[in-house]
């Protein structure tokens, strides 16, 4: 099988630093050689902003042939729909040298030129949803032609042979969005099984360390870490180490500067998401302190990676996360936006080496099964099973 992933999302550079970004560039490498040929399609090869590429070495390159489909600059509105005649070209190019059977598309507000592919040459056409982009954008962003968008989102949605979501949540969102129930199939993220994987950790003498992994933004957090973190600081010697980047970076700096000695804490910033392992040895325990949100919808990458380490793993009792950990059996699960409840389990996990024992080997039980080769296997075969369904034809307009 010819495949081809198709990423039109501008903010998703296949060499970007964000988990967004590596979750393209691990399925595309766990996917390469479990067909015969993969070409990736993508709107942006690496990110625009210079310090966004700092978090990605140099030498790293895509794992397959790529096309990249944006000029260096470009991110008007005018260019993100233009950038669907460039799509619409490069997959016209690839099937007429036989490299498209079949298409996996991530999906991105304005992105036609999958639909129309798989309409012109009846090719199975999997579209993976991550997030509730039009809500998104209207909520967070200033979305031109919102009724449009919903319009279109409910047509490619509709059409598409196949959709996955990361999430229940997204599901439910995807569903009543126009997708038919029996095409829907949930598939959380994975971990790369290379790199995140049980180890000895760091077995010099230091005081009982936190880590955090995520982008430096509301909606992970951070405040909450930070005063549940002063809480247990002040009943006894502890670290902090906050990896990640994000807008809310220099006001948690000054935040944790003025409450905390500079020895006790670590915001290491975004770095290649090779190193995250090695930092994650330095750990005792790893947090995921969601706040209270009305659509949790996420599949936390982290959550996965911190499960495939073996590490314990404290996390607000929210959406996928409350599915996939069992309180006082793989994690302690808290109150979504309590400082308290975070600092009273980060406490009890501090005095308690048997217990982050415990939670460390159920929490490797949770992630087996769920890298991001096992999600590949379940990509192809659900591809596989759309192509036996699926007749293909000879090439022709849409509307025609």
């Amino acid at each position: 099988m010819q495949l081809v992933y198709l990423n039109a999302d501008s903010g998703v550079p296949l060499l970007g630093p964000k988990g967004a970004s590596v979750h393209v560039r691990e399925m595309l490498t766990a996917l390469d050689p479990r067909v015969e040929g993969l070409t990736a399609v993508t709107a942006r090869l690496r990110p625009r902003r210079a310090r966004d590429r700092v978090a990605v070495p140099h030498d790293v390159a895509p794992p397959c042939p790529t096309v990249e489909l944006l000029e260096e600059g470009a991110s008007s509105f005018p260019s993100l729909l233009a950038s669907n005649d460039a799509a619409d070209l490069a997959l016209r190019v690839l099937h007429d040298q036989g490299r498209l059977d079949a298409l996996y598309e991530r999906y991105s507000l304005w992105s036609v030129a999958g639909a129309q592919a798989a309409y012109r040459w009846g090719i199975p056409w999997i579209l993976e949803v991550n997030a509730p982009l039009v809500d998104e954008a209207a909520r967070h962003r200033d979305l031109s032609l919102r009724s449009v968008a919903t319009f279109l989102e409910r047509r490619l949605l509709s059409e598409a042979s196949s959709v996955v979501t990361v999430s229940d949540e997204l599901r439910r969102h995807v569903v009543a969005r126009g997708a038919a129930p029996e095409r829907v199939t949930v598939l959380p993220n994975g971990y790369n099984a290379g790199m995140f994987r049980d180890v000895a950790k760091d077995s010099s003498e230091r005081p009982f360390t936190v880590a955090f992994v995520g982008s430096l933004k509301p909606w992970h957090g951070l405040d909450i870490l930070a005063d549940a973190f002063r809480r247990i600081h002040a009943t006894g010697e502890c670290r902090l180490i906050i990896v990640g980047d994000g807008p809310y970076r220099d006001e948690l700096a000054a935040r944790l500067r003025g409450e905390l000695s500079e020895s006790s804490f670590n915001l290491a910033g975004a770095v290649p998401h090779e190193q995250i392992p090695t930092l994650l040895r330095n750990a005792d325990v790893a947090v995921a302190p969601y706040p209270a949100l009305d659509c949790f919808y996420f599949s936390p990458l982290k959550i996965i990676e911190y499960c495939a380490m073996g590490l314990p793993v404290v996390a607000s009792r929210v959406g996928q996360i409350a599915e996939m950990l069992t309180d006082d059996e793989s994690a302690l699960l808290v109150e979504p936006g309590s400082p308290k409840a975070l600092a009273e389990a980060l406490a009890r996990l501090r005095s308690d080496p048997a217990l982050r024992q415990r939670l460390g080997r159920a929490a490797r039980r949770v992630a087996a099964g769920r890298s991001w080769g096992d999600l590949a296997n379940r990509v192809v075969s659900l591809i596989e099973t759309e192509r036996a369904f699926t007749a293909p034809r000879a090439s022709q307009e849409v509307g025609a």
